[in-house]
């Protein structure tokens, strides 16, 4: 499975709405849409990101998929995130955060 067909059937399993156009992903939080999570993100970067974590999959999963340590840092975000609107954003050490556009605050 590709990477873009993963994060929408990782958003769709969780009961989110998800679009995926020109490199980002809009993530739909609630039922009214009113929150929503956006995440721009190319090929390259999730090869990256994916890359990262093989090592620390290890370890925690008990396998070296660096993809399925990823879905589910993603996952931790989309539950995680109490605002309205906002963006996923990766550091440049690879760890996923968000920041909340009403209050410019990474976390």
């Amino acid at each position: 499975m590709q990477a873009i067909e993963r994060v929408c059937a990782l958003a769709a399993e969780s009961g989110m709405g998800v679009s995926y156009t020109d490199g980002t992903f809009t993530f739909t939080l609630d039922q009214t849409g009113s929150r929503q999570l956006a995440w721009t993100v190319d090929g390259n970067e999730f090869e990256r990101l994916a890359a990262i974590r093989r090592r620390q999959a290890r370890t925690v999963l008990g396998t070296s998929d660096g993809w399925a340590l990823l879905l589910t840092h993603l996952q931790e975000q989309l539950e995680t995130f109490t605002g309205n609107h906002g963006v996923i954003v990766a550091t440049t050490d690879g760890r996923l955060g968000t920041t909340d556009s009403g209050t410019e605050r990474t976390r």
